[in-house]
């Protein structure tokens, strides 16, 4: 498929070189026809794959069809290597959402853990239509209803979608031509999911998925110009080694209303340790009150300035899937992220009675950076907070979020309508 196939080196184009390619295999069609696709391409440019399978745990039968797929691949020798999540039951809150999110943190970790800095994901233009649609549904602003890039980078992982041009039908045509059979997973079939009922309704009516991608695309140029304001405000952070960011006012009110709405959706869920950004109406809401507590982060503006800091209250209790990252913002390398919990004001109020201070850094902001304790109340504070005490040590830590403060670009594509 000659469109899989340009696509593809005009987003490897733009990257720094690479051997090895990394591959979201899950055993659906879609990422089954990604896998016989890159094989097709990376031969002829003597490129390395690696194909990952996410084992969700979420079904007995799970392991067994991670399993399958390494079979299936194995003729084409494509090395397959299943990831499992270790989650703790019971799982709460969005399913699809947090197996999305750990899916993604696994695939980072196994990309580092093999020095892959690519991983080709098989989202197709069906997909590209319902999350337009899902997005329309919830009021996004351009931003949403622009769709996915076909690329996004996530903890110096970049990961490209090369399927984004091409239909699930001819997909399955290019399988079935193939004689490669793939697996149909019962989640797909479950109403229960919003996503799966927009797949129902758009097989019914198939015109609408042209509509979906038509507004994606008129909505592409307005989110890259939206980005291109978000990068010149940028030019006037200054981002705390603690994690927290001020900005001139001026620089931000000086914005068109659509820009400075893209700007806090942003900086908060850069801060705030997140991958999803606020809903659009949130953001309206504070952009008029101009303060305000929004989506785990405080937003103060004064007449000269406006800062963002993390929420003491909504700093999170590390997970497994989320790399050697506290509260999704610290990176603590080579320690337990257990061992470590929020300062808060107690353990502040400790500090200031043995004498160390902090001058111009909020006390917010203390009470949400890690420290580790220990023994007899023994207290360690991250290196970015200095002292002298001898009671009190230091661990290595930087900030770095999951969601960068600023990403790449926006990559939009010519769908096929």
């Amino acid at each position: 498929m000659q469109r899989f196939d340009a696509l593809l080196r005009d987003l490897l184009a733009a990257t720094p070189s690479t051997t090895t390619l990394g591959l979201a295999v899950s055993g659906g069609s879609d990422s089954l026809a990604l896998a016989l696709l890159a094989h097709r391409w990376a031969k002829q440019h003597g490129i390395r794959l690696l194909a990952f399978t996410v084992d969700h745990g979420l079904r007995p039968e799970s392991a067994s069809e991670a399993t399958q797929v390494a079979q299936w691949l194995a003729p084409y020798g494509i090395a397959h290597t299943t990831l499992r999540w270790e989650y703790s039951s019971p799982l709460r809150g969005n399913l699809q959402a947090l197996a999305r999110e750990a899916r993604y943190a696994l695939l980072v970790e196994a990309c580092h853990a093999r020095n892959i800095t690519h991983c080709l994901l098989g989202h197709t233009a069906d997909d590209q239509a319902e999350t337009i649609a899902l997005r329309h549904a919830r009021l996004s602003g351009p931003v949403g209803l622009s769709g996915m890039s076909a690329r996004k980078q996530q903890d110096d992982v970049l990961f490209l979608r090369p399927l984004l041009t091409h239909r699930r039908a001819e997909l399955r045509a290019f399988l079935s031509a193939q004689q490669q059979p793939w697996m149909e997973d019962p989640s797909n079939e479950s109403l229960d999911f919003a996503r799966i009922r927009l797949r129902r309704g758009m097989e019914q009516q198939p015109d609408l998925v042209a509509h979906w991608l038509r507004l994606g695309a008129l909505e592409a140029p307005k989110r890259q110009a939206l980005e291109q304001d978000y990068h010149t405000l940028a030019a006037h952070f200054h981002l705390h080694p603690l994690g927290f960011l001020e900005l001139p006012i001026s620089a931000y009110d000086e914005l068109p209303p659509e820009s400075r709405l893209y700007a806090l959706s942003q900086m908060l869920t850069s801060l705030s340790g997140r991958l999803t950004a606020p809903r659009y109406t949130e953001l309206q809401r504070l952009d008029a009150t101009g303060s305000g507590t929004l989506h785990g982060c405080i937003l103060r503006r004064t007449p000269s300035r406006l800062r963002i800091v993390r929420e003491p209250a909504n700093v999170t209790v590390p997970t497994t899937h989320r790399r050697n990252r506290w509260d999704g913002r610290f990176l603590i390398q080579n320690s337990a992220l257990d061992d470590f919990s929020p300062l808060g004001p107690k353990g502040l109020s400790s500090l200031r009675r043995l004498g160390v201070q902090i001058p111009h850094i909020p006390a917010t902001v203390l009470h949400t950076i890690p420290v580790q304790r220990g023994v007899e109340d023994r207290v360690d504070l991250p290196h970015m907070y200095p002292h002298t005490h001898p009671a009190i040590g230091m661990f290595p830590a930087v900030f770095s979020p999951a969601k960068p403060l600023v990403e790449l670009p926006f990559y939009s594509v010519q769908q096929p309508l």
